[in-house]
């Protein structure tokens, strides 16, 4: 049967670079994370990947379903999703961000007008695909299950229609999209509409990269920096470690900069039900505390030293901001958990956070790296502080040192 998702035209397809399988181990292994972690550990990621990935799944090819040995996977992912379908959604939609997704996706877009290298253009085009597919994924689960976001599914609507219209803009994930459309279900759109719909994107991507190999009569020819590519979607190939090995992208030493307690003030900021969603005022008492973290001038964009933003993020120059959070802890009345965010999430590998409150108490945030442009990374709460170490609206705080995460949870960091 003939697929709409495979262009056998295009230099990358004839060159046998796209692999599919490549494709479908990512998701079973991000689906197998997902059921190991969901609802214990960062319950909101959690619930949004393993949504994200049964849908995923969903629509891949039945027999490469078979061939990478992920149907166990996918039936353990429909039993916990058909037993606690709510509260896998209410966790889930604290994810989608597709307001910031938009402007990302635009400000990609001019940055094109310029020179942008070709392992830059590549990473980004890809992150902003997978992360719209992402929230296209769990807004088409959730309903299936009984819990449509209708608000989302037409914040994602404009963007997926934005994609549409500046498709060209993603050429350069190439690769990434001709090993996904390999994986699809050629009669994905006859066999469930709803989540056919989510794979029009690489359809319009297919699409113009035709075009545009046509228009520039290089069909035969490589029209993008192929190795560039293969560079980069070979890196998305890294397998688990092993039991007990260490992650490949953590450091054998952790790399600590100290920043000589840098003080920093905090902003009081209010949240609403939805990451994203624009703020509407909590009612006191019945939401966490959050600050934003700015520098003495007032700055919000926190520079990292060169050696770590290199080893996060893959560049000597990077800002990041921050924001605490804080929860009750449920043993200790007056007593909250802070939690860290960190904006953008690192991209390379995790970051170490130590931070020092009132009285000298000090605490050790790690903040995970993250695939895509989700728009954050969050650090697991952490021991509990009294209330009074957290102020209301403005209040020192000591930044004492950012350093690139070893990998090892049980060791000081920094």
């Amino acid at each position: 049967m003939t697929s709409r998702y495979v262009r056998d035209r295009l230099s990358a397809t004839r060159k046998h670079i796209p692999d599919p399988t490549l494709e479908v181990d990512q998701i079973r292994d991000r689906l197998g994370d997902a059921l190991d972690g969901v609802l214990t550990e960062a319950p909101e990621e959690q619930s949004y990947d393993l949504l994200a990935s049964w849908a995923a799944l969903m629509r891949v090819r039945p027999d490469l379903v078979d061939a990478r040995n992920a149907r166990n996977e996918l039936a353990a992912a429909k039993e916990i999703i058909s037993a606690t379908p709510g509260r896998l959604a209410e966790l889930a939609l604290a994810f989608p961000n597709p307001s910031a997704w938009l402007a990302a996706a635009k400000q990609f877009a001019e940055s094109l007008k310029g020179f942008v290298e070709a392992e830059q253009e590549t990473c980004t085009a890809c992150d902003l695909l997978t992360d719209l597919d992402e929230a296209d994924l769990v807004a088409y689960a959730v309903r299936a299950y009984g819990y449509p976001a209708l608000e989302l599914e037409r914040q994602l609507g404009e963007c997926n229609e934005w994609l549409a219209e500046n498709a060209t803009c993603f050429c350069a994930a190439g690769v990434l999209v001709q090993a996904v459309g390999q994986a699809l279900s050629p009669d994905l759109a006859q066999i469930d509409p709803a989540l056919g719909r989510t794979a029009e994107k690489y359809a319009h991507i297919l699409d113009a990269l035709e075009m545009v190999e046509a228009d520039l009569r290089l069909e035969g020819s490589d029209v993008f920096d192929l190795e560039a590519l293969e560079h980069f979607y070979r890196s998305r190939a890294l397998r688990r470690p092993a039991e007990g090995a260490r992650a490949p992208t953590a450091p054998d030493i952790p790399l600590l900069i100290s920043l000589s307690l840098v003080a920093v003030a905090l902003r009081a900021g209010r949240i609403s039900g939805f990451r994203g969603a624009a703020p509407e005022p909590a009612a006191q008492g019945t939401e966490p505390g959050t600050w934003n973290l700015l520098l003495q001038d007032g700055s919000e964009e926190i520079p990292l030293p060169p050696e770590v933003a290199q080893q996060c993020y893959g560049a000597p120059v990077q800002t990041v901001t921050l924001r605490l959070h804080r929860s009750p802890d449920p043993a200790r009345p007056n007593w909250f958990r802070p939690q860290l965010e960190m904006s953008p999430p690192p991209k390379k590998g995790g970051m170490v956070v130590t931070m020092v409150f009132a009285e000298g108490e000090e605490r050790v945030f790690r903040l995970p790296r993250r695939r895509g442009v989700r728009m954050s990374s969050f650090s697991e709460p952490v021991a509990s502080l009294p209330g009074e170490a957290f102020g209301s609206e403005q209040w020192p705080v000591s930044l004492r040192s950012i350093c690139a995460d070893g990998g090892d949870k049980n060791s000081r960091p920094c």
